[in-house]
Order: C-alpha cells, then sequence, then structure tokens
C-alpha cells in the first residue's frame, strides 16, 4: 500500500523481478510531469518506501513502478492522488 503524507510517500512492497522502483507523476489531467528513480530492489527482500518529493505537492497522481534489470516497467505497484 502507498500512502501519500503531505509530500512523502511511504510504502511497504514486496517485488517479484529485481529492478528498481521508479515514481511517475502526473498532473490533474493525466499528462505525465516525469519521473523519479527511488531504490533499487530485489525479490529476496521486502523493502519500505519513505521518499520525499518537491514535485508531489504539484502533482495530481503519483503512481509507484517497478522498472525490472532489462529496462521493462513491470507497472504499478501503488498509486495515490
Amino acid at each position: 500500500m502507498l500512502r501519500r503524507l503531505r509530500s512523502r510517500l511511504v510504502g511497504a512492497f514486496g517485488v517479484f523481478f529485481s529492478g528498481k522502483l521508479v515514481v511517475h507523476f502526473y498532473d490533474a489531467r493525466g499528462m505525465s510531469m516525469g519521473t523519479q528513480p527511488l531504490m533499487e530492489v530485489d525479490p529476496r527482500n521486502c523493502r519500505f518506501v519513505a521518499s520525499h518529493s518537491d514535485r508531489s505537492g504539484r502533482a495530481g497522481r503519483i503512481s509507484l513502478h517497478l522498472v525490472d534489470s532489462t529496462g521493462l516497467d513491470r507497472g504499478a505497484l501503488g498509486e495515490v492522488l
């Protein structure tokens, strides 16, 4: 579960692929505002996310994605408004 606390993202995740977590920012109309890589992840370990972002205050929606080691976006792990 991903939660947004002011300009912080907080959550705990287990993944099925090695890679990295990337935050996607969208405006109120759903248009992409960019991305921000967070951390490397591995299926053997659950990761706790506690990240601060300057962009999150302006974003209409924030989505956390897993990008595997080959660069393939494996989809959203969670989203917040």
